[in-house]
């Protein structure tokens, strides 16, 4: 598991993956989060079905950033070893967008103080 830094204030460390089975119809995403010293926090996963592993990355953010805005912390670091879903995020969102998923993590994004994204590689998370 890769690490987050310490941080001042109530920061949380989110680390999410997607992952596809080599059944049809099986994907899921799920993650963990720490708190700024590094302890758990929580845990949790999604069955998903039949999804590629691009949407199982978005559902595990975004389920990742509802359980952490509920348990009422304002900062987050974001973890996932999925470049693209990393820049995709970074990006603003484009008025139009017909994904669904990429807009509810950016309307959630919104009631957060402070947060930031970045890629690790898949041997940093435990995967």
């Amino acid at each position: 598991m890769s690490s987050c830094p310490h941080l001042d204030g109530n920061w949380a460390c989110l680390n999410t993956d997607g992952s596809i089975g080599n059944e049809v119809g099986f994907a899921a995403a799920g993650g963990i989060a720490r708190n700024r010293d590094g302890e758990w926090i929580l845990g949790f996963n999604r069955y998903l079905g039949n999804c590629s592993v691009f949407y199982a990355e978005f559902w595990g953010i975004l389920d990742g950033l509802v359980l952490l805005i509920d348990c009422g912390y304002n900062s987050v670091f974001i973890q996932t070893d999925n470049i693209e879903a990393v820049k995709v995020i970074q990006e603003k969102p484009l008025n139009g967008s017909n994904f669904d998923l990429i807009r509810r993590i950016h309307q959630l994004l919104t009631r957060i103080s402070h947060w930031h994204i970045w890629h690790i590689f898949r041997e940093d998370t435990g995967g």
